[in-house]
């Protein structure tokens, strides 16, 4: 259970700033910081009242960043984005809407794969002697 603990700690929020519109500079606890768009994410009620950038403003920082209305993304996906948007690494993880999907990536959307049809391996000859 603690080492379950130990590997979510990276990713909390520990510093942010706003940089206009629905621009974030973000810093996280393992030191990983840069800027996001977040523009494209605000879908959903919860996520309506942000669209006003004075409002968007308005966030605090509790392990993410969270707004009055009770909206927040989890600390996970902005650290995943932040990632990606830095250095082009693409997540490891899926996200629906800005939620952690709890199936892997690889799985996540794709049936199951049937095995491949293959021919028996020949079989050795006899030792018997006719």
């Amino acid at each position: 259970m603690k080492s379950k603990q130990l590997e979510l700690d990276y990713s909390f929020v520990v510093k942010a700033r706003h940089l206009g519109g629905h621009r974030v500079w973000l810093r996280f606890r393992d030191g990983l910081e840069g800027e996001i768009d977040l523009a494209g994410r605000l879908q959903g009620p919860v996520f309506e009242p942000l669209h006003d950038p004075a409002y968007f403003a308005c966030f605090s920082v509790n392990d993410t960043l969270c707004w009055p209305n009770g909206a927040d993304f989890s600390p996970e996906y902005l650290w995943d984005r932040v990632r990606y948007e830095r250095f082009g690494i693409k997540p490891t993880r899926r996200y629906v809407r800005g939620f952690l999907n709890e199936r892997p990536l690889a799985a996540a959307g794709r049936r199951k794969a049937k095995p491949r049809k293959t021919q028996p391996a020949p079989r050795k000859p006899s030792r018997r002697r006719a």
